[in-house]
């Protein structure tokens, strides 16, 4: 799993593991079907509002025909740009949730001081009278 998550080659992987290269197939693709059902059943929304968030197009598509010129980029750069997206969306939900407690905090502040405000009126209308 260790190799396979640090995109180690499948040639390298069994020579590493002393196991046949079907077998290292067989776990890599296991471990791509474990991912991608996760990301099915968990999805996630990045980017947001006032959020760009940047797709290189020649991180994502394959090769035609084997022609063009092999980028040496590899999609980890994606993956981290990603994951970058997603932990500023949490930390914006955060914010907002912190602004949101301390906007209802105000409300009961000021709620508070219109009570009181009030409750002097009344004392003042009771010793006026």
């Amino acid at each position: 799993m260790v190799l396979w998550s640090f995109k180690i080659p499948i040639n390298t992987s069994f020579d590493l593991c002393g196991l046949c290269e079907r077998t290292v197939i067989q776990w890599f693709s296991y471990f791509m079907d474990v991912c991608s059902n996760h990301l099915v059943n968990h999805p996630y929304r990045i980017g947001g509002p006032g959020q760009i968030v940047e797709m290189v197009e020649s991180l994502m598509a394959k090769r035609r025909n084997n022609v063009g010129r092999v980028l040496e980029q590899s999609t980890h750069d994606l993956r981290v740009r990603l994951q970058i997206c997603y932990r500023l969306e949490e930390e914006e939900e955060e914010e907002e949730e912190e602004e949101e407690e301390e906007e209802e905090e105000e409300e009961e502040e000021e709620e508070e001081e219109e009570e009181q405000q009030q409750q002097q009126q009344q004392q003042q209308q009771q010793q006026q009278q």
